[in-house]
């Protein structure tokens, strides 16, 4: 080997360690303020609902008392008080689950960058655009593009109605913006760019894309896109 291909090789090692050790800090920071935003959530939430419950509790003494109706006072502001840091907080969750999503495109990217790609003409994760819903290749990256971003409802509106009746039931109970996290470990979400191999016509309305998922895994699936209108959703998975 001679030196400056050993250069080359040790800053291409250099680099990916430097990704590696920069992702397991920031995951750690991610999750350490995730939990603690979490406990304090939950502890508010408790205080909250004794607060609620102590209001709404009858005593004869307190609506005669002038000293105990000031401390009502105290305590309808200190329930404001907590309910305004509780909202904060759900804010701070979202913006971390966000944040988290996208140290995982940076991550993803950095990635990419180093690892060898099977076909050479494969669209990558960072050239991942929306493409709108016109054609199946354009439908397939937007859906791409979509899982990304963390973005479900760009998610929702590139899937046929029946998968998303069975997606917004996954995603109910999340605030807007935030991916379900079982999405986060599809292989969809975790490659690092794909490849269309194929596209085979089934009827007018439908048409098969095969196509190879760059990365670690490195799989092949089969998608069928289906017209709806004028558009083309993802309709299911052929195995």
């Amino acid at each position: 080997m001679s030196k400056t291909k050993a250069i080359l090789f040790g800053a291409i090692l250099l680099g990916i360690g430097t990704v590696l050790v920069q992702e397991h800090r920031a995951r750690t920071e991610l999750s350490h303020d995730s939990r603690s935003l979490k406990a304090e959530l939950q502890e508010l939430t408790r205080e909250v609902a004794a607060l609620r419950e102590e209001r709404s509790g009858p005593s004869a003494s307190r609506v005669q008392s002038a000293t105990t109706s000031a401390a009502g006072e105290d305590q309808a502001a200190e329930l404001a008080r907590l309910r305004s840091e509780l909202n904060q907080l759900r804010e701070k969750t979202v913006q971390l689950e966000a944040s988290t999503a996208a140290m995982s495109n940076i991550i993803a990217s950095a990635r990419g960058a180093n690892a060898p790609f099977v076909y050479a003409d494969s669209i990558r994760r960072k050239d991942y655009a929306f493409s709108g819903y016109g054609a199946p290749h354009s439908a397939l990256q937007s859906m791409f593009w979509a899982l990304s971003q963390a973005d479900p409802r760009t998610y929702q509106a590139s899937v046929t109605s029946e998968t998303a009746e069975m997606f917004a039931a996954a995603l109910k109970d999340f605030p807007e913006g935030v991916m379900p996290g079982g999405y986060k470990n599809g292989a969809l979400y975790q490659a690092s760019g794909y490849r269309v191999l194929e596209e085979t016509p089934i009827s007018n309305d439908e048409t098969r894309l095969k196509v190879f998922l760059e990365g670690r895994q490195n799989l092949v699936l089969k998608l069928v896109f289906k017209r709806v209108g004028d558009e083309w959703k993802l309709a299911r998975t052929e195995f």
